[in-house]
């Protein structure tokens, strides 16, 4: 393992670590350091690499955050390594990705509805094949949570979902058409 690598990692679990989805008080700063580090990062293969372990954490204070400032550092890095892994596929295949936002969601669409999809929807901007890859497990969350809430059609979820359904093109429109038929 190379040194840039195993020093992220350690700022990530010693600076960045939620705990109860609570952040640390040394999130700025560990924030601050991976922007630093993967804006001064020459290959994108590296920073592709590096979305394992950091893309879920990222995410999560795009989620969470409690400051417009926090918010923009973890969008940054998101973005950052959403398109390294794009370019670079090879290093951190697609299914890799939908594993790491599948924890995502599994973790967060019960809780914190309209902050989830507007992640996802700024993950549709950057690496929309990525969320295209989702919508049969996004559809079916959804519909689950739509039924445990025993309310039948919730309009404002889908509202949210349609939003996110309008950035991925065809396989978003397709899905949206899909959805209007639950409404017959």
């Amino acid at each position: 393992m190379e040194l840039r690598h195993l020093v992220l990692e350690m700022v990530h679990n010693n600076y960045l670590q939620l705990k109860n989805q609570a952040l640390p008080p040394s999130a700025s700063a560990g924030l601050t350091y991976i922007t630093e580090v993967l804006q001064r990062t020459k290959g994108g293969e590296t920073i592709a690499k590096d979305s394992r372990f950091l893309l879920l954490t990222s995410m999560e204070y795009m989620l969470l955050a409690p400051s417009p400032a926090l918010k923009q550092l973890s969008t940054n890095i998101t973005k950052h390594l959403l398109e390294a892994c794009k370019e670079n596929p090879t290093v951190l295949p697609l299914a890799d990705l939908v594993l790491i936002v599948l924890g995502y969601f599994g973790k967060y669409l019960k809780l914190q509805t309209e902050g989830f999809f507007q992640v996802l929807g700024r993950i549709a901007e950057v690496h929309p094949e990525l969320l295209a890859q989702l919508i049969p497990d996004i559809t079916g969350a959804v519909r689950d949570l739509e039924k445990k809430r025993g309310v039948g059609v919730d309009t404002s979820l889908r509202k949210l979902y349609v939003g996110v359904l309008s950035k991925l093109g065809e396989a978003g429109d397709a899905e949206k058409q899909r959805l209007q038929l639950d409404h017959m």
